[in-house]
């Protein structure tokens, strides 16, 4: 699932590698619980993503929003891959449009376009 963090005093990098589901958002949530007291910028990177469901979805978005509330900065450097936009249009996250779904929440339009 999620290996590969680098720490440092003002930034952390997470990257959350395979499945992001309802198995694996206890591991996420230490991480994200742990970067929100411990840092003022975190970089996500998605590597090799192989299923994600709505618990993930729904715990990236509480991360999101306590960070906003911290005034702490997310960044998203490698959004998700085009094949789980079908997957967010399904689930009612987002809607059909053009290249990218348009998507009803910051964080999930996160997910999908990152920082660009």
């Amino acid at each position: 699932m999620k290996k590969n963090n680098l720490k440092k005093k003002d930034k952390t990098a997470i990257t959350l590698k395979d499945k992001l589901t309802i198995n694996n958002v206890g591991e996420i949530y230490s991480e994200f619980t742990n970067a929100l007291s411990k840092v003022k910028k975190t970089t996500i990177t998605f590597s090799n993503i192989t299923a994600i469901d709505i618990s993930f979805i729904q715990l990236f978005c509480a991360f999101y929003r306590a960070a906003k509330e911290k005034n702490m900065q997310i960044e998203v450097d490698a959004p998700l891959k085009q094949e789980f936009h079908d997957y967010l249009i399904r689930t009612g996250f987002c809607t059909a449009g053009g290249e990218r779904p348009e998507c009803h929440e910051d964080c999930v339009q996160l997910l999908i376009r990152g920082n660009s």
